[in-house]
C-alpha cells in the first residue's frame, strides 16, 4: 500500500482504504477544459474511460464471487458484500482524499448501486414465495446494514428503506401464522450465528 493510500485509509471512516489514484489519473489526465460564455461545458472529459474502468471492477467482483443460482442466499450475499464493501471503501477513499473527489463519487455510486438494487430485486422475485424465514432474516438484515453505511456519507436510499420495510412485513405475517416457539428457535439462530 502508497503512503497516499494508508494517509487516506487513516482518514477515512470505513478503515477499509482503496486506492484511487488510478481513477483519479483517468479523470484527471483526460480533463480538458472548454470555456464558452465564460462558463466550463465540458468540466470531465476523463467520464467514459471512467465509468469503463468502474464497470471493470464491478466485473472482476462479480466474476470472483459467480452467483451459479439465485436461489442460493449464501451466494448472493457473498456477492452483494463483495460489492458494496468495494463501493464503500471507494466512496470513503474518494472523501478522504486531499482534495475530495465527488466527481468520482457520483459516477462510481450508480454503477455500483443501481447493480446492487438489480441483484437484490432478481433474487427477491424468484424467491419470495419459497424463502424460508431465517434467510428472509438475513436477507433484511443485509438490506438494513447496507442503508446503514451509505447513511454514513448521507446518502438516502428510498427503495432500500422501502424495500426493509415491505419485507419486515412479510416477515412479520408470516410469523403470525406461526407458532412463538418457531419464532423463537429462528431468533436463537440468528442471534448465535452472528
Amino acid at each position: 500500500m502508497s503512503r497516499a493510500t494508508a494517509q487516506q485509509q487513516k482518514k477515512s471512516k470505513s478503515g477499509l482504504g482503496k486506492n484511487i489514484d488510478p481513477l483519479v489519473s483517468l479523470c484527471d489526465k483526460e480533463v480538458i477544459p472548454r470555456f464558452c460564455f465564460g462558463l466550463n461545458i465540458f468540466p470531465f472529459q476523463g467520464a467514459e474511460k471512467l465509468k469503463s474502468k468502474i464497470n471493470e471492477d464491478y466485473a472482476n467482483i462479480f466474476n470472483a464471487y459467480p452467483v451459479t443460482s439465485y436461489n442460493d442466499l449464501e451466494e448472493v450475499l457473498a456477492l452483494l458484500d463483495a460489492l458494496s464493501k468495494d463501493l464503500i471503501a471507494a466512496i470513503d477513499a474518494c472523501y478522504a482524499y486531499e482534495p475530495p473527489r465527488d466527481d468520482i463519487v457520483k459516477m462510481y455510486m450508480p454503477i455500483y448501486h443501481d447493480r446492487i438494487c438489480e441483484t437484490l430485486t432478481k433474487y427477491y422475485k424468484m424467491n419470495i414465495d419459497s424463502i424460508e424465514n431465517l434467510e428472509l432474516i438475513y436477507f433484511i438484515n443485509w438490506m438494513s446494514k447496507y442503508t446503514q453505511s451509505l447513511a454514513k456519507y448521507q446518502f438516502k436510499e428510498e427503495r432500500l428503506e422501502n424495500g426493509v420495510k415491505v419485507l419486515i412485513k412479510v416477515f412479520a405475517k408470516r410469523m403470525l401464522k406461526t407458532n412463538m416457539e418457531i419464532v423463537l428457535n429462528i431468533l436463537i439462530q440468528v442471534c448465535f450465528l452472528e
